[in-house]
């Protein structure tokens, strides 16, 4: 099992915006609240996020508005800081750490295709510019940039803590662990749909983007893991692989601002190009979760 710096159940949480796209201030805290009793910590600014849609002074302000929403440190913080250039990357990060974040994470430079050499020098200085765990945010499917073997190797010897895994690609991360073992590396899983096997292969931390919806689900099934009730991770596998397979019918973003605004919580819409459900699907959608006994 792994010695985890990041350890539970962590919410990479939407960010709440307006009609006419700015941020949503006052509707951080509330949704905090409401996901608080069920989660261990909070993941800023990442895909859920929409980190990557936000300029640095909205991604700066929105960490600010939940450290103060957690100013008791209850929870664990975690930034996603990474970005296209070096420079934003390294600002996002001190920033980060002058919040009293616990770690940051940083998917490799995007858009523009890097070499192993250039994504080596850009967490080199990213590593050099803090004092915070950093982790690699894998996530190839939004970066279009796979980090191989022998990459994510150097990427830890020079001091990477370990990743969040959202590649989907469970062997691939067995691979990594035969090569580099948990007492060198903090493995992550990036996604609720693979909790189960990662858990079995002695990973503890999951960050979910559906426990944005339904907190208590995926809690409900890291607490079955914790006990080895197969009865229960059964029971919570099968209600949250039908709560994934109906929000596949839509747009990822726009169906899970829509079903917490169907469960009562206002976290405002996803910022444009996103847009809302049309009033057919959420009619469709709630009746959906009200046959799941989910509403």
């Amino acid at each position: 099992m792994s010695k985890n710096t990041i350890a539970g159940l962590i919410t990479p949480i939407l960010t709440p915006f307006t009609n006419d796209n700015k941020l949503a201030e006052s509707l951080v805290d509330p949704f905090l609240q409401f996901l608080s009793p069920h989660i261990n910590g909070y993941f800023v600014c990442g895909s859920f996020g929409s980190g990557m849609m936000m300029e640095t002074p909205e991604r700066k302000r929105i960490l600010e508005l939940v450290c103060a929403s957690n100013a008791t440190k209850e929870k664990m913080i975690i930034v996603h800081v990474g970005t296209t250039s070096t420079a934003s990357t390294v600002e996002l990060a001190a920033h980060a750490q002058e919040q009293g974040a616990q770690a940051i994470a940083a998917v490799v430079p995007y858009y523009y295709p890097h070499t192993d050499s250039a994504i080596l020098a850009h967490f080199k200085t990213l590593l050099k510019a803090t004092d915070l765990p950093v982790y690699l945010y894998d996530y190839p499917a939004y970066t279009n940039q796979k980090v191989g073997l022998e990459l994510f190797e150097k990427l830890i010897a020079l001091g990477v803590r370990g990743v969040k895994d959202t590649t989907g690609n469970l062997d691939a991360m067995k691979e990594r662990l035969t090569r580099i073992p948990f007492s060198q590396c903090d493995y992550v899983i990036g996604t609720e749909s693979l909790l189960v096997p990662a858990y079995a292969m002695g990973i503890r931390g999951c960050i979910s983007g559906l426990s944005n919806a339904f907190p208590e689900l995926v809690a409900g099934l890291f607490n079955a893991l914790n006990l080895n009730d197969k009865a229960q991770i059964l029971k919570y596998q099968d209600v949250i692989k039908g709560v994934r397979q109906l929000m596949s019918r839509y747009a990822k973003m726009e169906a899970i601002y829509a079903i917490l605004a169907l469960r009562g919580i206002d976290c405002g819409k996803a910022r444009a190009p996103f847009g809302f459900l049309d009033a057919e699907s959420r009619e469709s959608l709630r009746n959906a979760l009200f046959s799941m006994n989910l509403l």
